[in-house]
């Protein structure tokens, strides 16, 4: 996200084309890539890139909620890193857009102010996150597109071995380490 993760008035559309710049990209090229190496068709290339896009994407929204709700000792970063520096993940601008009474309280803790949060406010500040339901909403969009990619996955290429393996891969990125 770059500068925009620091804006105040980041949407969850602009979160989505941010992230499809960023590791949906990544994913993407290499699926495509890995299409292209293999003289695939364009109908079973096009179904890899969406593969990616979607896998890159389930990745970044579970990243985010690892970032927030993840066990430090299983996903190696540093607890509430990201809150405490005032980015504006998924999940932070799920509860920003939200009509849940704790949105204001959040929006007064997390945008008002350009230091770094500490530690107490950082946790406050996600459970206002969870408590305006973004936690959920994070979820719900990760499933969503990891389940976009298994469909694009799943159209056109027949159950082999390779299959099976991409679609491993997709959800070893979406399981839980918290």
């Amino acid at each position: 996200m770059s500068g925009d993760e620091q804006r105040d008035d980041v949407t969850l559309d602009e979160c989505f084309a941010i992230y499809a710049g960023k590791a949906s990209a990544f994913a993407e090229c290499a699926c495509t890539l890995g299409g292209v190496l293999s003289n695939a068709d364009a109908r079973h290339v096009d179904a890899l890139a969406a593969f990616g896009h979607h896998t890159g994407l389930s990745w970044q929204l579970h990243n985010d909620s690892l970032a927030i709700w993840g066990d430090p000792a299983l996903t190696g970063k540093q607890a509430l890193s990201d809150l405490k520096s005032r980015k504006k993940t998924f999940p932070v601008i799920a509860a920003l857009a939200s009509t849940s009474t704790d949105r204001d309280r959040l929006a007064e803790l997390y945008l008002c102010g350009r230091n770094p949060l500490s530690d107490d406010d950082a946790q406050l500040a996600a459970d206002l996150i969870e408590r305006c339901g973004a936690h959920e909403q994070t979820d719900l969009e990760t499933e969503r597109h990891l389940s976009a990619a298994l469909r694009a996955l799943c159209t056109l290429i027949p159950e082999t071995q390779a299959r099976t393996t991409l679609e491993a891969l997709a959800r070893f990125h979406t399981q839980s380490h918290r």
